[in-house]
């Protein structure tokens, strides 16, 4: 590998992870692209909607998103589904944003 080609996939790496950091920051800041994706996140409330990186610690550092976990991360929902139906599991959220849930 040439070292103009080692620059080149060093600065895609930095800009694709600044960019995953934006989306998925947007993605918990409007409803619609939100919807299906915090299930992965934390219940607890000191989490939810902070470090948003996906590799490099500094988009949260810099744009000041960054929580330390001193307690562990109870992952789930922050309440009940009150079904076992993998398809609700999947499209609730949805019918929460069109209600005002």
């Amino acid at each position: 590998m040439q070292w103009a080609n080692l620059g080149a996939w060093t600065a895609a790496l930095v800009l694709g992870d600044f960019a995953y950091y934006w989306m998925h920051r947007k993605s918990h800041e409007v409803n619609l692209l939100w919807a299906g994706h915090v299930v992965h996140h934390g219940g607890n409330p000191q989490y939810q909607d902070t470090n948003y990186a996906g590799m490099f610690i500094v988009w949260n550092r810099l744009f000041g998103t960054f929580t330390p976990e001193p307690e562990p991360v109870v992952f789930g929902l922050t309440r009940p589904l009150a079904s076992w139906n993998p398809l609700w599991a999947n499209v609730h959220v949805f019918r929460d944003i069109l209600v005002g849930a």
